[in-house]
């Protein structure tokens, strides 16, 4: 994350495509969205409790200062994986935001 950058973490059942965000498709995510969380400082996370099964994880960062939706959507670097959530095991990914 970049100075001055907030990045939220939306954990979201199935395999997800998003060829564009757009505030409906944003809000669409944030609906299915099973745990929504903002990362720390140093740029981790850490999800428990999560029921076994396949998700898209998606990590949107933008500029804390943003005041609107249309700002965020403007400002957002998006970036997503899919993950494999297995009873008792922990998983650790890295992601780069472009």
């Amino acid at each position: 994350m970049a100075s001055g950058e907030k990045a939220v973490v939306a954990l979201v059942p199935g395999n997800i495509e998003v060829s564009e965000l757009t505030a409906k498709s944003l809000e669409s995510l944030r609906s299915q969205s099973v745990r929504e969380e903002e990362l720390q400082a140093d740029g981790s996370l850490s999800l428990k409790g999560i029921e076994p099964g396949h998700y898209t994880l998606f990590v949107a960062a933008m500029p804390r200062a943003v005041e609107t939706d249309a700002e965020a959507l403007e400002s957002m670097r998006v970036t997503s994986t899919q993950v494999e959530v297995v009873a008792e095991e922990t998983n650790t990914i890295t992601l780069t935001a472009p």
